[in-house]
């Protein structure tokens, strides 16, 4: 299979392959620092007065206003899952 690989790309015009590359190169440097600002927004929102730290019968919690803190959040994922689900358009 690698050497199917390198006949392809032996194939392709050496400008075309170079352009190829650098949309994938520059797709992923977008991917990441989609993810780095959007990791920033969460860790802000987690630090607002948004989202408080809650405790009940002995569980404490995370909740937030926009679910007029009904939501519970034990553990940062469930927190960045909830973040990702209402704050982060796919």
């Amino acid at each position: 299979m690698q050497r199917r690989w390198i006949s392809i790309i032996r194939l392709t015009d050496e400008s075309l392959l170079d352009e190829s590359i650098t949309y994938v190169m520059l797709l992923t440097n977008l991917y990441q620092l989609q993810m780095s600002k959007n990791k920033a927004e969460f860790l802000q929102w987690m630090l607002s007065d948004n989202v408080v730290k809650k405790s009940k019968n002995g569980v404490s919690f995370w909740a937030s206003q926009d679910a007029m803190y009904r939501n519970r959040m034990h553990t940062m994922k469930d927190a960045w899952k909830y973040f990702k689900k209402e704050f982060i358009n796919v």
